[in-house]
């Protein structure tokens, strides 16, 4: 009786997983809000790796030998290869979440 009487702004009556008994529960978040979010995430991972793309880049650009005492490149080659995987994917993610979301409005 106790939850009807104090009604939480943003939350519902749900079951709470961890009890199984029924108590406020986070209202789920607007789908717009959750593709915002998903965009955001992903265009930070882009900004945090530009650097490590650009360095890899004028590494290959301007080759050194490596002497003992030089420093190890900057990405193998394996490395790069993931992160651009990964940032090509993202990129067009945020393609698909920019058209989902001029669409909805």
């Amino acid at each position: 009786m106790q939850l009807y009487e104090n009604p939480a702004e943003g939350r519902h009556i749900g079951i709470a997983p961890e009890t199984s008994h029924p108590a406020w529960v986070d209202n789920p978040e607007p789908a717009a809000e959750l593709l915002q979010n998903e965009r955001e995430e992903k265009r930070r991972y882009l900004e945090e790796t530009n650097t490590d793309v650009i360095l890899y880049l004028q590494q290959l650009m301007t080759p050194m030998t490596l002497s003992e005492d030089s420093a190890a490149p900057v990405l193998s080659m394996e490395k790069y290869s993931e992160m651009n995987a990964q940032r090509l994917q993202y990129a067009e993610r945020i393609k698909e979440i920019d058209a989902a979301l001029s669409a909805a409005v």
